[in-house]
C-alpha cells in the first residue's frame, strides 16, 4: 500500500501474525512503513476472472482512493499523506504506478479522466 515515505488510513482486520485486509466495517488504522501495521492491507475478495481480461479501476478523489475489480470495491483508503520533516502533508497529485506482484500482467485499453467526486455506486461503501 504506502510507497517510499507515505502513509494512508484503511479500514481493515487483522487475518494473521503481519497480515490485515480491507474491511469495510471495520475500525480505520494506518499504514505506513513505520508503524506497527506496517505498509500493507490485502484488498478483499477474490473478483478477478482468470485467464480473461479484468477491469481495475483507481478512484483518487483529493487525499482518499477506491480500488474496484471488475465493479467490486476491494480496498478503500482516506487521509493518503507524504511524510514531510516530522509531520505529513495531503497527497493529493503524484504518480499512478501499474504493477503485478507475482506473475506476468499485461494491460490494454488504460484510460485515465479527470473526476471530482466519487461516482456515486461506489460512495456509499
Amino acid at each position: 500500500m504506502a510507497v517510499g515515505d507515505t502513509a494512508a488510513d484503511i479500514a481493515a482486520r487483522k487475518v494473521g501474525d503481519k497480515k490485515f485486509v480491507y474491511d469495510a466495517m471495520a475500525s480505520s488504522l494506518v499504514f505506513n512503513a513505520k508503524t506497527p501495521n506496517q505498509n500493507r492491507c490485502a484488498k478483499d475478495g477474490l473478483y478477478e476472472k482468470d485467464g480473461e481480461w479484468n477491469t481495475a479501476e483507481l478512484i483518487c478523489v483529493g487525499d482518499k482512493a477506491i480500488q474496484v475489480i471488475n465493479g467490486h470495491v476491494v480496498l478503500r483508503f482516506t487521509r493518503s499523506r507524504k511524510v514531510v520533516g516530522d509531520g505529513f502533508e495531503p497527497l493529493t497529485a503524484g504518480r499512478l504506478l501499474l504493477q503485478m506482484e507475482g506473475s506476468e500482467i499485461y494491460f490494454r485499453e488504460i484510460e485515465i479522466m479527470p473526476v471530482t467526486e466519487v461516482p456515486v455506486e461506489f460512495a456509499a461503501h
